[in-house]
């Protein structure tokens, strides 16, 4: 595998997942009723806290066991008689992790959505589909960080998560198994393809669907605007933090398969449908997490998603897109010599080192890191390179989605960076700055969802940024357009002034504003083309 990929999806996959604890939190049940009439069958849901009401656990795809291991998914033909939504469904397996939500329920049958709604009627409102992150190994819908409750209730709008395969069983490239290198992006086409035919039943309209995610959630929102087939079901986007620019060729997929065979001691990776999966999920912990992930297969991904994007392939799709002030610094708890104030890291000067050719004509790491400092003159050298980290693998890529997609979308195009910065009592004593995924919780209003971040029931938080927050992603979700009337005025993004609403809070109050280009000097460091990794395959 070129090393400069493994190297990148390795970092990101060294971001903590997101998530708390497992308290009720967003979306608690209230009582059960019989809601949605379906060409599947019959669902009951559960009225919330919130006054929407939930279907959970709707199976969208058959159980992705036996011969559908590592395949493409098969949608599911019908439901059992009156099926019971009343409850989330298993999270999809993986590995222990250090940090967020403990999913006590995992099964590889775990194709799975859900939807909350204002009522299962026959009105057309608009739906928002929302992609969990977590480095494409991790997390799961169940947590309350992604409690889609609060943003259906507020919005009056449909919102729909979606379970997709993780890690190897995901992204496991079988020779002579069309798409199994992109099983994962593929369920999340075929949960697409279930909100077109279905979610009419549950109160919204199969025309005016907005995807949106973060983190790997992001990726994969990218990933399927790239996507033959994947535009299409798509009418809005929002691409938070991540692109799909991170994408293994074939031949770095296969080279993962053969070790996790190795690895597993098997004849033949026939044999890997019949491993158990904690053996499996225990080899893939010794690969990795960042071995595995989306494939340029020439079949699922004819051409690298990015480089479809720049070709049009989602012409037609309005796009919002942006980033946190300070992504990388979700590094920090997991990689303890990146705290050490007294020199620079390793790892930003190594990917430096590794992206030259993604640097501007004339420019050398040492001229970057040397504007950098000058930029971030308030930060120690560790905090300096992460800076670094946050451009070359976060805001740079969003800026290239950004401008890929003015061609196609001018006027349509919107940026955004996220500047509060949470408490994160989770780790006292780290400076977290505007962390990885600190946005998400305004966006969902589910700070309370993830006190590691946003403190015990999010009680720092400030109510008007998040409800700020949540109108501009409503008023995009039903327009193409985040403008709030009488609340924010935000202006398309373009190349020659590049408005950016940069989000944030003093105290209680948002100090949200338009600021033209933020951190131009160094973003003028970079070809951004460049730093979209995979772009040609």
């Amino acid at each position: 595998m070129r090393a400069d990929l493994r190297i990148a999806l390795g970092l990101l996959a060294l971001l903590p997942a997101c998530g708390g604890d497992a308290s009720p939190g967003p979306g608690a049940p209230l009582e059960v009723v019989t809601g949605a009439v379906t060409s599947l069958g019959t669902a009951a849901g559960v009225v919330t806290e919130e006054g929407v009401v939930a279907f959970l656990g709707l199976p969208y795809a058959e159980p992705p066991v036996g011969a559908l291991r590592f395949a493409p998914p098969v949608a599911v033909r019908s439901w059992p008689s009156g099926l019971d939504a009343s409850a989330f469904g298993p999270a999809c397996p993986q590995p222990p992790a250090e940090f967020g939500y403990v999913y006590t329920r995992q099964d590889e049958d775990c194709l799975r959505l859900n939807v909350w709604t204002p009522s299962a009627d026959g009105a057309r409102r608009p739906v928002m589909v929302w992609v969990h992150g977590g480095a494409f190994a991790y997390e799961g819908t169940e947590d309350p960080f992604y409690s889609g409750a609060r943003l259906a209730a507020r919005g009056q709008l449909v919102v729909v998560s979606i379970e997709y395969r993780l890690g190897a069983l995901g992204f496991t490239q079988l020779e002579g198994v069309d798409g199994s290198g992109n099983a994962a992006i593929l369920d999340e086409r075929l949960a697409l393809e279930w909100v077109r035919d279905h979610v009419a039943s549950f109160g919204g309209d199969p025309e005016d669907v907005t995807l949106f995610g973060q983190s790997a959630g992001g990726m994969a929102v990218a990933a399927l605007l790239g996507m033959p087939g994947g535009s299409e079901l798509v009418d809005k986007a929002i691409v938070q933090a991540n692109v799909a620019s991170l994408i293994r060729p074939w031949e770095a997929a296969r080279a993962v398969t053969g070790e996790l065979v190795a690895a597993l001691g098997l004849a033949d990776e026939s044999d890997l449908r019949d491993v158990p999966v904690a053996d499996l999920l225990a080899a893939q912990a010794a690969l990795g997490d960042g071995s595995f992930g989306p494939t340029f297969d020439g079949s699922v991904f004819p051409v690298a998603p990015m480089r479809a994007v720049e070709l049009g392939s989602a012409a037609h799709v309005p796009i919002l897109t942006g980033t946190t002030r300070d992504e990388a610094r979700g590094w920090l708890p997991r990689v303890p010599f990146l705290r050490s104030p007294l020199f620079v890291p390793a790892i930003p000067i190594a990917l430096l080192e590794l992206l030259t050719d993604a640097l501007a004509p004339g420019v050398t790491p040492a001229q970057a890191i040397e504007t950098y400092q000058r930029a971030n003159p308030t930060l120690p050298p560790n905090l300096v390179s992460m800076a670094i980290g946050t451009d070359a693998l976060f805001r740079l890529p969003i800026l290239h989605l950004a401008e890929s997609q003015l061609a196609f979308e001018p006027g349509a195009v919107f940026v955004y960076r996220f500047d509060w910065v949470p408490p994160s009592p989770q780790h006292a004593g780290i400076d977290m700055g505007a962390r990885h995924a600190a946005e998400v919780g305004f966006v969902l209003d589910t700070t309370d969802g993830w006190p590691g971040c946003y403190g015990p029931g999010g009680e720092s938080v400030p109510r008007a940024l998040v409800e700020q927050m949540m109108d501009a992603w409503i008023a995009f979700a039903r327009t193409g357009d985040p403008s709030v009337r009488g609340g924010l005025s935000w202006p398309a993004y373009d190349t020659v002034r590049r408005p950016t609403m940069v989000f944030g809070a003093d105290g209680p109050s948002p100090t949200t504003s338009v600021v033209a280009d933020p951190g131009g000097d160094t973003r003028a460091l970079w070809i951004p083309s460049r730093l979209a990794l995979g772009r040609d395959g």
